[in-house]
């Protein structure tokens, strides 16, 4: 990994795509700032490697609040950032 995770969500663009719940955006983002691979990103957030492509891409979208509490947690997104997103939810 290139840099510890709690510097990672200081990044705007990270934080900006957790914020609009663009999950594709969020993976992308991830894997490029810590040089992981698909395979690995997949098992950090409970989703097979072909999925985890398939959001990236957006070919599939990510928004079912399972898979975006699976991202939320396997990723460590901060507290701040869950808040945000239930509370954006509550809105839809």
């Amino acid at each position: 990994m290139r840099e510890q995770s709690a510097d990672l969500w200081s990044r705007p663009r990270l934080m900006a795509a957790v914020i609009s719940r663009d999950w594709g955006a969020v993976l992308r983002t991830y894997r490029q700032l810590t040089g992981i691979s698909p395979t690995r990103l997949g098992e950090l957030v409970g989703l097979a490697q072909p999925d985890v492509s398939e959001i990236e891409r957006g070919r599939r979208q990510g928004t079912s609040s399972e898979v975006s509490q699976h991202i939320s947690a396997g990723l460590g997104v901060p507290p701040h950032g869950r808040h945000l997103i239930d509370a954006l939810r509550a809105h839809d």
